[in-house]
């Protein structure tokens, strides 16, 4: 055989079937590849799911933080309040106590004051019961003085 008739390349025959396998190759890895897009896009859709649910979930705990921020500040608050508004009533229940003790006083001295007074004017009603009847003014009596 002549060497001119001889190629390095191989004959149409082996290239034809050597492609073949090659697109079948190809055509099995497009395939494998396209199951895993499809399987990655499921993933992904799941994986958006759950992050739209997380976002959700972020945004309700973020709100219930911010409530519980806000309470616990109008607990500092209201305890301050608080304080002060016990503080308060104790000096008003100091203020009723001194104002109940003032008025027993003040009621204490009215009645003594009425006692005395009645004892003045029973005394004075004695003396004049024993006064009056002895400065008795004598008439002149008519009968007595024919």
């Amino acid at each position: 055989m002549l060497t001119r008739y001889l190629t390095n390349t191989p004959s149409a025959r082996d290239q034809l079937e050597a492609s073949q396998k090659r697109v079948a190759n190809l055509e099995l890895e497009i395939a494998k590849y396209k199951e895993e897009i499809s399987s990655l896009s499921n993933q992904n859709s799941d994986v958006d799911t759950q992050n739209m649910s997380l976002k959700e979930k972020s945004q309700r705990l973020s709100k219930e933080l911010d409530d519980l921020r806000r309470t616990a500040s109008n607990a500092v608050a209201l305890d301050n309040e608080n304080r002060q508004l016990k503080e308060k009533l104790q000096e008003i229940d100091h203020e009723n106590q001194s104002l109940v003790i003032e008025n027993n006083a003040l009621k204490d001295n009215s009645t003594r004051s009425w006692f005395l007074i009645g004892a003045a004017v029973l005394f004075a009603g004695i003396l004049l019961g024993i006064i009056l009847p002895r400065l008795k003014v004598r008439k002149k009596d008519s009968w007595g003085s024919l």
